[in-house]
């Protein structure tokens, strides 16, 4: 055959080429271009959007709604059923975390 339409050896998978996909991506994560023209730089469709009807939304919730109250491993947090677990600690850790510093009542 020779090696004009077939190289020796085991054939390595094809090539594709990462750095318009790299840019691409970079555009779209400094908002430089839109979701739209990423995917038509890309030459991908679009996603289709669902839409979720209230109904089929609330039944959903209630569902999970009932699965958590008849879960209790669901529910269940060791950490909080640590007699040594200070609550009061954590929420003010937590608060730091995200950058607030004034205490809000927890509800």
């Amino acid at each position: 055959m020779g090696w004009r339409k077939e190289e020796p050896g085991d054939q390595l998978p094809e090539e594709s080429p990462l750095r318009i996909l790299l840019l691409v991506r970079q555009a779209l994560a400094e908002n430089l271009v839109s979701k739209a023209t990423a995917n038509e730089l890309l030459g991908k469709e679009p996603r289709k959007r669902v839409r979720a009807s209230e109904k089929r939304l609330r039944a959903a919730a209630d569902s999970l709604a009932t699965k958590y109250e008849s879960d209790r491993d669901l529910v269940h947090f060791s950490v909080a059923d640590d007699p040594e677990f200070d609550s009061d600690k954590a929420q003010r850790g937590w608060r730091s975390i995200r950058g607030r510093d004034t205490a809000r009542p927890i509800h």
